[in-house]
């Protein structure tokens, strides 16, 4: 049964490859762990390339959801938006996009193609997915109607919005009322797949058994087939050209299929903030990690090039934080946490060590007064009382 074993060998690698997610740099996955609950799992570094990385989800649960997240990929401002990200959710990564500022004059004939926002026939910027991209145009285009005055405050109620855990919890809640059976014929895919399959071949011979299994196999694909389908219409309706994509590989691949659910739940969370989704989701130790330094890299972001010469740029970023840091502190202290608290200085690591970066807060010691890993962000010297001989 040499055969056997190499075709099982296949499609487990075959079923490992669609546990992987290729996420952007800058982006996060929420994935469930066997008895470990949510985890929140950032892209590998060697593992992927300068735009993106990979995420394993847990091949043991096939139903398991993957929920991937997102910071705002542009910065607005009562005059206008910026291309690009913000803030970044890792000390290491940088602000993407190449900063380009547009007027929300200029935003009148902005349309969506796909993931991209689309202004006079090039590309602006690209969204996570089409329906990311969808509730992005819509915002920009309620900015472009309003007075000026009245911008302010609607870019606000956005950024709290975004914040707004119950909204995770409810977009979970139809989630999980949709894909319930979706789940169980994932299960049962994965268990016919590498258990039950070929145990019979083994007992009954491939010549004997080839038959009823293909028709089985075809039976449980056809049902996750279908209930993928149905469940991606109920979520995301518009999203027609890719449903059919997801639908062609599923058809074609059955340990595609396996992964159904998780397929489906990927962009449950488009236009929610990271921090909401951990708030809603993981423990209280790695939502206060992933806030320390959503609000370290708000608080000190790194200069990004793509703002050189064009002052409104610079501006529309700096308006941005300034309002994205007051919405954050807002949302820590409902959720009682001391955003100070989070961010008092480190304790010296070393005798030497005289001043530390208030970005990725390693410690310098000798004459350094920048750094170099954070754009030449100025150092902070230890307080006298601590730091040491």
């Amino acid at each position: 049964m040499e055969e056997l074993g190499v075709l099982l060998l296949v499609l487990g690698a075959v079923y490992l490859a669609e546990c992987v997610l290729w996420l952007p740099r800058g982006s996060a996955a929420l994935a469930r762990r066997t008895l470990r609950g949510w985890r929140l799992l950032f892209p590998g570094r060697i593992s992927g390339n300068e735009r993106r990385g990979a995420v394993l989800a847990d091949p043991l649960l096939p139903a398991g959801h993957v929920l991937v997240v997102h910071p705002w990929p542009v910065s607005l401002s009562p005059s206008g938006v910026r291309a690009g990200a913000p803030h970044v959710l890792e000390a290491d990564e940088r602000p993407r996009g190449d900063g380009e500022f547009l007027a929300y004059e200029r935003l009148g004939s902005l349309a969506v193609r796909g993931r991209d926002l689309i202004v006079d026939s090039r590309v602006f910027v690209s969204a996570a997915s089409p329906s990311a991209a969808r509730r992005l145009a819509d915002l920009l285009g309620r900015l472009g109607r309003l007075p000026e005055t009245a911008r302010a405050r609607a870019i606000e109620d956005a950024l709290a919005s975004s914040l707004d855990s119950r909204v995770v919890e409810e977009r979970l809640g139809v989630l999980l009322a949709r894909s319930r059976s979706l789940g169980r014929v994932c299960g049962g895919l994965l268990v016919y797949l590498f258990l039950l399959a070929p145990i019979v071949m083994r007992q009954a011979g491939p010549q004997r058994s080839w038959k009823p299994l293909l028709a089985g196999l075809l039976l449980l694909d056809a049902a996750a087939l279908l209930l993928y389908r149905r469940a991606h219409r109920a979520l995301f309706p518009e999203d027609r050209e890719e449903r059919w994509a997801s639908l062609l590989a599923m058809a074609l691949s059955p340990p595609a299929a396996a992964r159904a659910a998780a397929h489906l739940s990927r962009d449950l969370l488009d236009g929610v903030h990271p921090l909401a989704a951990a708030r809603a989701l993981c423990s209280g130790r790695i939502y206060r990690e992933l806030a320390r330094r959503v609000l370290l890299d708000v608080r000190h972001p790194v200069r990004s090039e793509s703002l050189d010469g064009d002052p409104r740029a610079e501006s529309t970023s700096g308006w941005f934080r300034a309002a994205l840091l007051r919405a954050l502190e807002r949302d820590l202290r409902a959720a009682g946490v001391d955003s100070e608290a989070l961010l008092s200085p480190p304790e010296p690591h070393d005798p030497a060590a005289r001043a530390y970066c208030p970005r990725c807060r390693d410690q310098f010691v000798g004459g350094a007064e920048t750094c170099p890993d954070c754009g030449g962000l100025p150092l902070v010297a230890f307080p006298d009382s601590r730091a040491c001989a």
